[in-house]
């Protein structure tokens, strides 16, 4: 296994009330119905438009204590967005001040793992923890750094605030569809997400790409043959093979095998995959 501590503080909060995982069932993308004590979940918070608000985890603590762990990590703004939908319910939101460590765990050959104080949800194949210290080194997991972490991201198609993931997004243009249940009935969003899945009106989609050389590409737009923009690079990595790979949004009839270019037909060219 490996393991990388990316975020030394994890902005959480928590919420009392004995229904607070109803509340939080009503409102999120992911079925919490399931979710015993001291489990967790990782889930969606959209907008009314389906757009990402926050990704988080929904830790069960107690019948009455959920702790929620921010991935976008604006403690502020979440505890503002849950507000407007408390109406009748007895709830009351408390931003945690103490620091939570997140740990991200890609598989290998060697199977699962475990982190004694954390509570776990996945993410695709990758495990994301949240613990009050930081990572024990269990015997099985490898620490990586920054660039071997986003080069596992890019392996995993794993979406990231701040590079994939924003507030200009829904989930599934951004490889979050693992964390939507479509039988559970109504959330924030659900509308919009149905029909974008309905009549396949999803604009852009996530991919891998690589390029024959190691240059930084973040922030590179993506051009078809004709010279129109079709995608933007939001993540740019070495590779161990002397090349750059890397992940791109960019509109769907262009992923899987796609040969493009960067820089308007005047940079080099990026392989699809």
């Amino acid at each position: 296994m490996k393991a990388h501590h990316l975020q030394p503080i994890v902005r959480s909060l928590e919420l009392r009330g004995k229904e607070g995982m109803e509340f939080l069932q009503r409102i999120t993308t992911a079925d919490l119905s399931k979710v015993g004590i001291g489990d967790s979940q990782l889930t969606c918070f959209l907008n009314e438009k389906g757009k990402l608000v926050d990704v988080a985890s929904i830790q069960r603590m107690d019948l009455d204590i959920v702790k929620i762990h921010s991935m976008k990590g604006d403690q502020l703004g979440l505890v503002q967005w849950i507000e407007k939908f408390i109406i009748m319910e007895d709830l009351e939101i408390i931003p945690i001040p103490e620091p939570y460590y997140r740990i991200s765990i890609f598989p290998d050959e060697k199977g699962g793992t475990t982190y004694r104080d954390a509570s776990s949800a996945n993410l695709n194949e990758m495990s994301v923890l949240f613990g009050s210290t930081k990572f024990s080194g269990e015997a099985d997991v490898e620490d990586v750094d920054d660039e071997e972490y986003h080069r596992l991201r890019v392996e995993y198609l794993i979406a990231e605030w701040g590079y994939e993931l924003s507030a200009e997004r829904n989930p599934l243009e951004v490889n979050l569809q693992a964390l939507i249940s479509n039988t559970k009935g109504c959330y924030v969003g659900q509308e919009v997400i149905a029909r974008l899945e309905t009549y396949q009106r999803i604009q852009f989609v996530l991919q891998r790409f690589t390029v024959n050389e190691t240059k930084d590409l973040l922030g590179e737009d993506i051009y078809n043959t004709t010279g129109s923009k079709v995608g933007w690079v939001t993540t740019s990595v070495a590779s161990h093979m002397g090349t750059s790979v890397g992940l791109a949004i960019m509109k769907p009839q262009y992923a899987n095998g796609s040969y493009l270019t960067l820089e308007n037909n005047h940079g080099q060219y990026l392989i699809v995959k």
